[in-house]
C-alpha cells in the first residue's frame, strides 16, 4: 500500500535511485496504489558512476536520461503491504519498489536488479518477467 509522499527505491538501470510519490493513477481521487499500479515518482536521487581504477573528475556528469527532479510515471513491483492471495497465502516485502516508464508507456530501463511476483504475467507489464532477475510465487 503506498500514498502520495510515500518513498520508493527504483530498481532498474535508469540511473534513479530513490522517489517519491506524487500522485496514484487509475482511479478518482484514489488514495492507496499496490502492487501493478501506475504511479507518478519525482526523482529525489541518482545513482553515482564508478569507474574502474581512475578517480572521477568532479565535471564529469552520469549519461543518464533520469535526473533529480524529474517526473516519471512509474509501475510499482513491491510494497511493503504485500499481496495477497485467494489461497490466503500472504507475502510481504520489506521495501517499496518500482520501474520507470517513459512517456511512450514504454520500460524506460533494459534490466531489473530484483525478483518480480509472478502476478504480472496476467498484466500488461508482462515484459517485466523478461528483464527480471528471479521470479516471487
Amino acid at each position: 500500500m503506498l500514498q502520495s509522499k510515500s518513498k520508493v527505491l527504483i530498481v532498474d538501470n535508469s540511473g534513479a535511485k530513490t522517489a517519491y510519490c506524487i500522485h496514484v493513477y487509475e482511479g478518482y481521487r484514489r488514495r492507496y496504489a499496490y502492487i501493478g499500479n501506475k504511479v507518478l515518482l519525482a526523482i529525489k536521487s541518482i545513482k553515482q558512476i564508478k569507474s574502474k581504477g581512475t578517480k572521477i573528475k568532479q565535471t564529469q556528469k552520469p549519461k543518464t536520461r533520469v535526473k533529480k527532479g524529474m517526473l516519471f510515471k512509474a509501475v510499482l513491483l513491491e510494497t511493503k503491504n504485500g499481496i495477497k492471495k485467494l489461497s490466503g497465502d500472504v507475502t510481504t516485502f520489506k521495501r517499496s519498489t518500482a520501474v520507470l516508464l517513459s512517456e511512450k508507456k514504454k520500460f524506460l530501463a533494459t534490466r531489473l536488479f530484483t525478483p518480480v511476483p509472478t502476478i504480472f504475467r496476467k498484466t500488461k507489464y508482462a515484459r517485466l518477467m523478461f528483464m527480471a532477475h528471479g521470479y516471487i510465487r
